[in-house]
């Protein structure tokens, strides 16, 4: 029989999502045995199976196209989610337009879906960056 060490635990994972804050689990150290001390975060971010930055939009409109081109350039990715807070809205399409032309995935969902929806996709290795909105 082949063991294989769970690669979930070397990847960021949402562990509890909240109105107001959202808690993660670290990415486990390789041969290391404790579990990583949870983050709780109060404020919107980015974050990634590897990466995890604070972000400092809150709400929806403040996001433009721009504020995605820059997220194209400093990050590598095929899927972008974008937790829109606490309800679910959709922006213009407009915003996302850098993605369209970099032939990009992306899906808006409540941050609450986006958290279920990040978690699944880092399971499956997929090349994905989102965005949890909190409106705090």
């Amino acid at each position: 029989m082949k063991l294989h060490r769970d690669s979930s635990l070397l990847h960021y994972r949402i562990s509890a999502w909240q109105a107001n804050q959202i808690t993660l689990q670290p990415p486990q150290q390789p041969r290391c045995h404790e579990q990583p001390e949870l983050i709780v975060q109060r404020q919107s971010f980015i974050i990634s199976s590897n990466s995890l930055e604070p972000w400092p939009y809150r709400k929806l409109d403040e996001l433009t196209p721009e504020v995605l081109e820059d997220l194209c350039q400093r990050f590598s990715f095929e899927i972008f989610l974008l937790g829109s807070g606490a309800q679910h809205r959709y922006p213009e399409t407009a915003l996302f337009t850098p993605l369209i032309s970099r032939q990009c995935g992306f899906e808006v969902m409540s941050t609450a879906a986006a958290c279920r929806t990040f978690n699944v996709l880092v399971d499956e290795a997929r090349p994905l960056l989102a965005a949890m909105l909190l409106e705090t």
